[in-house]
């Protein structure tokens, strides 16, 4: 009996590393099909995104640019920038998207820029993610779509204000502290994926620290002339991509990142499945 177990084994064996070779190459050209126009652009500075022919949704995140601090009481540290994400229906041939990132607010008190797409079947207004405002005026938090970002801190006593911190997939950014005494407000928490806000300076000399990018909004500097406020940061935008699947053997209506769908390959006389997550 071990000798035909033996013999047996071996032959299995030899069969299956003979065909491991067919496998793996028809494993690759399984898959790729996934790898034609599928995935994701990051945008930190305004330009033109090539959509892949074949693409049939496209998902798009914006962030405005963070508001630019300002000192001297009565003032705030920039709000943070607003967020946005809608997903869209488009059409399967290429065509250009033209994306625009919204600035840092300069200083003092600069207002953040907006940051939005447009193009074929995709409107400017309904996925725009505004600027945060400037310390000189409110401070107040961008707008988005999805969520807000947050005030800045007023300044108080001899410090600044802390800028707002940026909105995210997952709510809206947290406010920047206020100055008080000698000590500078925190910067306010960003949502999931956005920029902290700025702290503000500390003391009649202390300078505010810039927001994170994307949209952080800046902290003010402290009560004197020689304190300096800083810079709200540049927003951001992320265009995600998904493409019908061109191949029978995938099972998923589409192939997006994080899609599930079962495969199936063939290789000589066997035939393998598996579910695969497409990263």
């Amino acid at each position: 009996m071990s000798t035909i177990f033996t013999t047996n084994t071996k032959t299995m064996l030899t069969i299956f590393t003979k065909r491991l070779p067919v496998l793996f190459c028809t494993l690759l050209l399984s898959v790729g099909f996934f790898m034609n126009g599928w995935g994701q652009t990051t945008f930190n500075a305004s330009g033109t995104y090539a959509k892949p022919s074949g693409v049939t949704s496209i998902t798009i995140e914006c962030w405005g640019g963070g508001g630019g601090g300002q000192r001297a009481n009565g003032q705030f540290g920039g709000g943070g920038g607003g967020y946005s994400k809608v997903t869209y229906t488009v059409p399967s041939a290429q065509s250009n998207y033209t994306v625009i990132v919204g600035a840092g607010g300069t200083v003092p008190g600069g207002n953040g820029g907006n940051s939005s797409v447009t193009g074929a079947s995709v409107t400017t207004a309904s996925n725009i993610a505004n600027g945060g405002t400037g310390g000189g005026a409110t401070g107040a938090g961008g707008t988005g779509i999805t969520s807000n970002g947050g005030n800045g801190g007023a300044n108080g006593g001899n410090s600044g204000g802390g800028g707002g911190g940026a909105a995210g997939s997952n709510g809206n950014g947290g406010n920047g502290g206020g100055g008080s005494g000698n000590t500078g407000g925190t910067g306010g928490t960003a949502g999931t994926g956005g920029g902290n806000g700025g702290a503000g300076g500390s003391g009649t000399t202390g300078n505010g620290t810039v927001g994170t990018a994307p949209g952080g909004g800046g902290g003010a500097g402290g009560n004197s002339g020689s304190a300096n406020s800083a810079a709200g940061a540049t927003g951001r935008v992320i265009i995600s991509t998904c493409v019908a699947p061109n191949d029978a053997s995938f099972t998923g209506s589409t192939i997006c990142n994080g899609a599930t769908g079962q495969l199936t390959f063939d290789a000589i006389d066997a035939t393998f499945s598996s579910t695969y997550i497409i990263l």
